[in-house]
């Protein structure tokens, strides 16, 4: 219990600058003034015993369980 919260405590007088930044996808400030991320809108799924492949507006497809939800895809514009 010691070590967690040694850990913890360690984690939070970290300095900031030594964490990774984070890349701003949406650029609200940049240049462009647009999202260098898009939302891909699914276009259908394909049931295959046990898995399902969701297939997306942007060329993505994903296999996943036949239970769960195809998920959101953002895709990044600069990847065409």
């Amino acid at each position: 219990m010691q070590t967690i919260a040694l850990l913890l405590a360690g984690s939070l007088l970290t300095a900031p600058e030594d964490k990774p930044n984070i890349p701003d996808y949406f650029d609200g400030n940049g240049k462009s003034h647009q999202p260098k991320i898009a939302l891909c809108n699914l276009n259908g799924e394909d049931v295959n015993g046990p898995f399902k492949t969701c297939r997306y507006d942007c060329g993505e497809s994903l296999t996943i369980g036949v239970r769960l939800v195809c998920p959101f895809v953002l895709r990044d514009r600069r990847r065409r």
